[in-house]
């Protein structure tokens, strides 16, 4: 009987000696295992959580949100003669980019509606590469002069605006809606 009490100790010392080993050498393992125990019957089973593949499922998933942005809206409110104005929403950001179509040139005024501070003024030509590239987000409502239309292109972050008429001269103000 003494004999089996040994035997049993050495037994539960070595059970508890290499299960303290192989949880350190565990520890620099992404994907753990898991021993569940159903109640209706008593056998084990395995459950593997992979954290590496959870994390690139994330990855992917942000991603994929960075790639559908919300679209920016830039409605018109009213035309009336040669004065439209608009509102720009849904963006954070108010770039505006003003050049003349190739071999052309067109006069452009910008300007701060609120404060009357000039964001661009003088000529943009296709030929002397002049053109103007501001940016208008800290402004509420910014009001454009253009003098010959037919001749300019008007991207407003990236996006080529249509104006409403082929009038030579025309004025636009664009309320920013952040």
């Amino acid at each position: 009987m003494l004999i089996l009490a040994v035997l049993f100790i050495i037994w539960v010392s070595a059970a508890h000696f290499f299960a303290k080993k192989s949880d350190t050498s565990s520890q620099g393992s992404t994907e753990s295992t898991n021993v569940a125990y159903k109640k209706s019957s008593d056998k084990p089973k395995q459950v593997k959580s992979d954290t590496s593949s959870s994390k690139k499922k994330a990855q992917t998933q942000k991603k994929t949100e960075k790639k559908q942005p919300v679209k920016q809206s830039l409605k018109l409110v009213q035309t009336q003669g040669n004065i439209s104005s608009y509102t720009l929403s849904k963006t954070k950001k108010f770039v505006v980019d003003i050049s003349a179509k190739k071999g052309q040139q067109t006069w452009v005024s910008a300007t701060d509606s609120a404060t009357g501070k000039k964001l661009a003024y003088g000529l943009a030509s296709a030929a002397q590469k002049k053109t103007f590239h501001f940016d208008a987000s800290g402004v509420s409502t910014l009001s454009l002069n253009i003098g010959s239309v037919p001749n300019t292109i008007l991207k407003i972050n990236g996006k080529t605006f249509k104006f409403p008429s082929q009038t030579v001269t025309q004025k636009i103000n664009i309320a920013f809606k952040k």
